[in-house]
Parts: C-alpha cells; structure tokens; sequence
C-alpha cells in the first residue's frame, strides 16, 4: 500500500536517531527530561529515559520525575527555573542572577 503523502510535521524516531548519533560518535546535546507521574505522555518519557540513560555519554542528561503532576502549567511553572539553572547560558538574564527577569 502506497503512503499518503501529508502536510504536517515528519515524525522522528527518537530511538532510532539516538542508536545512530551514538554508533557515529556524535557529540549528544545536554538533554533535560521532566515528567508528571499523571502525564499522558509519562510511560513514553519514562521508557526513553530508561533507553538514553546508559548511552547519554557525551552530553549531560537529567531526568525529573514528579509526582502529582499531569500535563499542565503548574509543572512547567516549576521546572522552568530548574532547566534554566541547568542549561548552560551566557545570556544577559543569566548574568542578572536569579529572579531577575
């Protein structure tokens, strides 16, 4: 059966890409993982937590698993602090301090 050809967005396997990056020895972005246990999404950000964790080498990976959150404001609200004290900024909020902006 011939696929139907559409205008939305290409998905990306997430594995597959990672296998690949990994075997060609590519530099892995820092990669920031935050979940509600009550997400819709949780069982699929858990399962590739549990697949990156042992083959994230070359980048830095943190993984936040929550308890009492779906997928909502109150978590982003939260975990937006956390990611950007995590990420590595040079930006000038960054060198305001923290709750500056």
């Amino acid at each position: 059966m011939e696929s139907k050809k559409t205008k939305g967005p290409q998905w990306v396997d997430l594995y597959a890409a990672t296998e690949k990056a990994v075997a060609e020895g590519k530099k892995l972005p820092d990669l920031f993982l935050s979940i509600g246990d009550r997400d819709f999404l949780y069982k699929n950000v858990q399962e590739y937590h549990e697949f990156v964790e042992p083959i994230w080498k070359s980048g830095r990976l943190r993984y936040d698993d929550l308890p009492g959150y779906e997928h909502e404001f109150a978590i982003w609200d939260l975990e937006i602090n956390n990611f950007l004290d995590w990420i590595d900024r040079g930006d000038v909020y960054k060198k305001m301090g923290a709750n500056k902006v």
